[in-house]
């Protein structure tokens, strides 16, 4: 029989296709390469089931475990039962929490049940009130072994907001940035939309992929979409993935009459994610707060030009005019101007790409990431 190091348990309050769960499967993945047998265990009934299946099907060494539970009133108490059952059981030596919120059980009851105890902050401080921050930095240095960060931005204005901030109190706070698919994009096949939605050859595509939730901002996108869409005709815009403002926004589109030149398309699996970006003329990222950007990273990898906004972890990933463009949240008139100057500017975006491809290699080489993830699970 195969002996494991030790086992390690991942814990998400939810599974769709969103930044933190990707960065989850392969972190998972990376602690099996280092002979951990590893569970992800998602607690709440809030999964993209396709998404599940996909990731079940294409990583047989992860063990996933759903206790689907719903989230309503007195959920509390079989949250509490469940988990105590499934940690006591298994008696995990590293228990790795993905999410602060949207409760905090987990954390409280993990503590006991582990030799070591791991979180990792996603989002940044926006996210929080005052007595949010005070809780994070209170698990960060008293209740966590190892208290994670996926950005130099996160850890720096939550825990150091000042320069007279205390370094020694949060010394167990670290930096592990998110990876992405190590598949080489290059060796990707690329989607073509103009075939898809039957759009002429000359169209302009542009691209968004993600969550259709408030925070990502789709709704400035449209907003900005339908300014120019008359302005310049073979503007098209694809809306890839799901969330619960979708009918909003399809209204809001056709309350834009712009509905010929914006589809959207759905959710795609993520071994397919490569080549729907590579699709795209131009990537644009909206989000109002952002801990990361991981489709920014992706669509950099790829060779694709992108305009982000000034969130913060977006602006830790995108050189404003380098390998990427910005737009001001205060000033999302300026991403209007901006679709338009790099549609009609082939050389700025071979220069945008070419800086990209170089950027990405360079945060993309992995390396280094095995030693110094089995550096933080043994110190």
């Amino acid at each position: 029989m195969y002996r494991y190091k030790n086992s390690v348990a991942i814990l998400l309050p939810f599974f769709n296709v969103g930044g933190t769960e990707i960065a989850s499967i392969k972190l998972a993945s990376q602690l099996v390469k280092l002979n951990y047998k590893v569970d992800i265990i998602v607690y709440f009934n809030e999964i993209d089931n396709k998404f599940l299946h996909e990731e079940i099907k294409n990583n047989p060494s992860l063990n996933f475990i759903t206790l689907r539970i719903e989230r309503k009133l007195y959920f509390l108490p079989f949250l509490f039962f469940r988990l105590l059952f499934l940690l006591k059981k298994n008696k995990y030596k590293i228990i790795w929490i993905q999410y602060v919120t949207p409760t905090l059980m987990p954390i409280l009851l993990s503590k006991f049940f582990c030799k070591k105890l791991f979180l990792t902050l996603h989002t940044t401080y926006r996210q929080y009130n005052k007595f949010g921050l005070l809780r994070i930095r209170f698990f960060a240095r008293f209740w966590c072994n190892k208290f994670f960060c996926v950005s130099k931005t996160i850890r720096k204005n939550i825990f150091y907001p000042t320069k007279f901030s205390d370094n020694k109190s949060f010394a167990n706070v670290k930096i592990l940035p998110n990876t992405i698919d190590s598949i080489p994009p290059e060796n990707k096949k690329i989607m073509n939309w103009k075939r898809i939605f039957k759009w002429q050859k000359s169209s302009f595509i542009i691209g968004y992929v993600g969550r259709l939730e408030k925070i990502k901002g789709v709704d400035i996108l449209i907003s900005e979409f339908g300014k120019i869409s008359q302005i310049k005709s073979n503007l098209r815009l694809v809306i890839v993935g799901n969330g619960s403002l979708f009918s909003k926004y399809k209204l809001e589109i056709e309350k834009l009459n712009i509905s010929d030149s914006v589809k959207f398309y759905g959710s795609v699996y993520r071994c397919n994610i490569f080549s729907a970006i590579k699709g795209f003329d131009l990537i644009i990222v909206p989000s109002r707060d952002e801990g990361y950007g991981l489709v920014a990273l992706e669509s950099m990898a790829c060779g694709v030009p992108i305009i982000v906004s000034s969130a913060d972890g977006l602006k830790g990933l995108v050189k404003d005019g380098y390998n990427g463009l910005i737009f001001d949240l205060e000033n999302t008139g300026k991403l209007s101007k901006l679709i338009l100057k790099i549609s009609s500017d082939r050389k700025l975006r071979f220069l945008l790409r070419a800086n990209a491809i170089k950027y990405a290699s360079k945060v993309l080489d992995q390396s280094s990431y095995p030693k110094k993830l089995n550096y933080f699970l043994t110190s």
